[in-house]
């Protein structure tokens, strides 16, 4: 039978209980009130007495500590795992573009579906353990480590967020170590040779892809915003284009190119709305989405997607419709165009961000390298014979 004891000397008093294995145990209360002491002796007692009965499954278990918890600090905000990530993924379709919510989902559904019933438990009973076993899951099913490595950077800012709001005192996720050394495909970029062989296929085919193909390379929008370009957004005029990107949502001013410009002209007419109507339809992603559609358009024009292991099940191809808008920057870059002005056009924050974007070509590092100084070397010719006049 539980009691409760208390020390001479001390102002608390002490649980005393029978644990799982039969042992008495002594457990300090903090409490001053002999009466919160039994109570709190005898809930370890019945749930020592249910686990050594073996009655008690982990569920069960989970909830007879939430109502000892409840019984000795109260109520408190105590929603389940389920219910919590609901409720962030919520507040983060108000925050974040359609694309960045839609991951958001699937990272959050893979979690709850690794955890199965006990989604449906405490949020405050997710441990460590669990996270690592969600990792060990990820790598297991072969997913690319890039993709682990932003799946879990995402769960632990959900757990992070329930620590902020005090829903638990300890964020589980940091228990655990992120991958490193995380392979990343590197986009290559297309020679205006390769371009050119692009836009001759699609205007073959009669295919918006010529226009799309065209905005890429002269202007660098990503493949959603390239073909969601309107024609309200052209000033055919002055020379310009001006669109809100989707993933950022800051108004870009880009200058026409002239080949552009001329081609606009071409085709201009009295249309309105999008400038790309069919593709503006189509999903960017998918097995019949612009994506797999470029990528096709390219091989039809004789230029291989160039695929690459990223660690994972699946080759990730190096040449795609993005690649434009990297060619786009590095052939500014070529140019001569400054990295602020560079940044400016295509709409990058900072110089990293921008760095990933830009390739230099040999010829230019080359010309970089040559501009450094002359030294005179010796003469290493003239040198030996003085050394074997000196000899003699």
């Amino acid at each position: 039978m539980s009691a409760a004891w208390k020390h001479p000397k001390s102002p608390y008093w002490t649980a005393i209980y029978k644990d799982e294995n039969g042992k008495w145990r002594r457990v300090p209360t903090k409490e001053k009130l002999k009466s919160k002491a039994l109570l709190r002796a005898q809930d370890l007692e019945d749930l020592g007495a249910q686990l050594r009965d073996l009655r008690l499954s982990e569920q069960a278990f989970l909830k007879e500590c939430d109502r000892m918890r409840r019984r000795r600090f109260g109520d408190r905000d105590q929603r389940t795992v389920r219910e919590f990530f609901t409720t962030w993924l919520a507040s983060q379709t108000l925050l974040n573009t359609e694309g960045t919510s839609a991951r958001y989902g699937r990272t959050a559904k893979h979690f709850l579906d690794f955890l199965a019933a006990r989604a449906d438990g405490p949020l405050a009973a997710i441990t460590p353990a669990d996270c690592q076993g969600h990792l060990d899951g990820l790598l297991a099913r072969k997913i690319a480590p890039a993709t682990v490595l932003i799946e879990l950077s995402t769960i632990r800012s959900i757990f992070k967020d329930a620590e902020r709001q005090r829903l638990l005192d300890f964020n589980p996720t940091l228990a655990i170590k992120l991958p490193k050394h995380v392979r990343h495909t590197k986009r290559r970029i297309f020679t205006p040779e390769q371009v050119s062989m692009i836009i001759r296929r699609a205007a073959e085919e009669n295919s918006e892809w010529e226009t799309a193909t065209l905005f890429g390379y002269y202007f660098g929008p990503r493949l959603g915003d390239a073909v969601a370009t309107d024609w309200s957004m052209i000033d055919l005029v002055n020379g310009t284009v001006r669109y809100r990107p989707h993933k950022t949502g800051r108004e870009q001013l880009v200058t026409l190119h002239p080949v552009l410009r001329e081609h606009l002209i071409d085709i201009a007419g009295d249309a309105v709305g999008p400038i790309c109507p069919g593709l503006a339809k189509i999903p960017i992603g998918g097995c019949n989405g612009l994506s797999r559609q470029f990528i096709g358009l390219m091989r039809r024009a004789g230029i291989s997607s160039e695929p690459e292991g990223s660690g994972g099940k699946q080759k990730l191809s190096t040449l795609s419709f993005h690649s434009l808008r990297k060619t786009f920057n590095s052939e500014m870059h070529k140019a001569g165009v400054t990295q602020e002005m560079r940044k400016k056009i295509i709409g990058h924050k900072n110089d990293a961000t921008n760095d990933i974007y830009t390739t230099t070509e040999l010829s230019q590092i080359r010309e970089a390298v040559d501009r450094v100084s002359h030294v005179v070397l010796p003469n290493k010719r003239q040198m030996m014979l003085g050394l074997q006049s000196d000899k003699k």
